[in-house]
């Protein structure tokens, strides 16, 4: 075969719906059922239940809150702030999507006497509505809207490395100003910001909201006097990309660690799940414990995950049973865990929410800065899947890429699923024993890799190649092909490779 003829006969097959490399056809696989991804829209805060007008809510009760009028019917998650308030006895409440069945989970744990809050993802079904249903005793319940997933718009998640964006201590009614810009690229929608609320003088709340704007009747944080909580708040950022902090009451330490945030050049698109148990060390599910003083500890989060390229979980994660006073700590990179994550008090249960990178599929947390042991949970609301930033129909490749095969300008193995850079708008791929090819929406052919099909036989980036007329990609296309040492997919792929 001559060079570049290759190309025309894998670009007429694909119309087809067969892939030819130069080794040969490859079958196509069988059709499954991928999941839609979702990404994220920050709204401003709104209180949208408050039971504090009314009756408590007992042992066993469940409130629903109806969020119809709030969210597009596109909407497959909600994002809620859940505090409960003044609880008679210790309890927990779960937050699930309404018509379903109640799982065994937690977004918020609370002892006799106390108020807590507890950030919570819920999927979501067509009539938008969540349920919140509280174990024991009674109290009241308030929840507050941050955003929502949905497809078709919105911005998709990145993972950073931990960064302490603010230590301040904070004053009654006072507004405090933080400029995130230093920390975050322009084109953030929203910061996912991990809190440390402590050395509080009085019960107070704390309310987080984009600077410019007025401030809502919300709050990110409540902690009692002279007591210590974590939670997670997803805080919605304009160009300035700076955040107000106001606390009512008191004075308060607040410490902000940043989680990940929201934006043009993220990769994580969203995928909600049914809430699930992926880690109770109590009982030994996936890790022993307790935790000790200084100890590691890692889970796979994956177990119940779409065949998709996960790269990271949304999760409630409790600790529970302290014998000191405990710090856990989450690793957002390679390194060891840093990321201040959950402070639990000596024989309490404390609750927050995590949005946690993944490394071979587990998360990494460390109990640290303690002198006695404590057990976790980790109760799994969604993933976030790998995708390409910023654009759609993107390429993954993995396995052996010793001669461009990766299309990323790299040359090694690689087990997992890895986007190709800046390539997107791609309808259908073919592969070679070790070329690669691409069909993009606007008709035109693209190749990479090592063989004839490749001018100068290598490219370690794709390469626009001459086509017939008449070759689209408006007829049926391949997603993927895996062919020889190493795959390649449209991206997000339907299959992992270990699965």
């Amino acid at each position: 075969m001559r060079p570049g003829l290759a190309v025309l006969s894998v670009v007429a097959v694909l119309a087809a719906g067969v892939v030819a490399g130069s080794g040969g056809a490859v079958a196509e696989p069988a059709a499954t059922s991928t999941p839609a991804l979702s990404q994220y829209t920050a709204v401003t805060p709104a209180r949208v239940l408050d039971t504090q007008a009314g009756a408590l809510v007992g042992a066993g009760g469940t409130v629903t809150v109806d969020l119809s009028g709030r969210l597009p019917v596109t909407a497959t998650a909600v994002v809620l702030n859940v505090t409960g308030l003044a609880a008679s006895a210790a309890t927990s409440v779960t937050a699930y999507q309404t018509g379903t069945t109640r799982p065994g989970t937690a977004a918020v744990n609370l002892h006799a006497n106390e108020s807590r809050a507890g950030s919570v993802t819920v999927r979501v079904g067509p009539d938008r509505k969540v349920d919140l249903h509280n174990a024991a005793g009674s109290l009241h319940l308030v929840a507050d809207l941050s955003g929502y997933y949905a497809t078709g718009s919105g911005a998709k998640f990145q993972t950073t490395a931990t960064a302490e964006l603010f230590d301040v201590v904070l004053a009654t009614a006072v507004t405090t100003t933080v400029d995130l810009s230093a920390h975050v690229p322009a084109g953030v929608t929203a910061v996912a910001v991990t809190l440390t609320a402590g050395q509080s003088s009085a019960q107070t709340s704390v309310t987080a909201w984009q600077a410019g704007s007025a401030r809502p009747d919300t709050s990110v944080v409540t902690v009692a006097a002279r007591r210590t909580a974590s939670n997670l708040a997803v805080v919605a950022v304009g160009a300035d990309r700076k955040v107000n902090l106001w606390n009512q009451a008191g004075t308060v330490r607040l410490i902000g660690q940043l989680a990940g945030y929201y934006g043009a050049d993220a990769a994580g698109a969203f995928v909600p799940v049914t809430p699930h148990r992926a880690l109770d060390t109590t009982t030994g599910l996936g890790a022993a414990g307790p935790l000790v003083a200084g100890g590691y500890l890692s889970f796979d989060a994956t177990v119940a995950a779409p065949a998709l390229p996960i790269s990271g979980v949304v999760a409630n994660l409790t600790g529970t049973q302290g014998t000191a006073a405990a710090r856990i700590s989450m690793s957002q990179s390679p390194a060891d865990p840093t990321a201040r994550t959950l402070y639990v008090d000596a024989a309490r249960t404390a609750t927050t929410q995590v949005l946690a990178p993944l490394f071979d599929r587990r998360v990494k947390l460390r109990n640290v800065e303690t002198s006695g042991s404590v057990h976790l949970r980790g109760d799994v609301t969604g993933y976030f899947v790998q995708t390409c930033p910023g654009v759609a129909g993107c390429v993954f490749a993995w396995g052996a890429g010793v001669n461009g095969e990766f299309g990323d300008g790299t040359s090694d193995y690689r087990a997992e699923p890895k986007p190709i850079p800046g390539f997107g708008d791609v309808v259908a791929v073919a592969g070679g024993s070790s070329e690669n090819m691409a069909l993009r929406a606007d008709g035109t052919v693209w190749v990479w890799g090592h063989g004839e099909a490749v001018p100068g036989w290598t490219a370690y980036r794709p390469v626009r190649v001459p086509v017939p007329s008449g070759i689209t990609g408006r007829s049926r296309q391949r997603p993927g092909a895996r062919v020889g040492r190493h795959g390649v997919v449209v991206g997000p792929h339907r299959l992992r490779p270990d699965r």
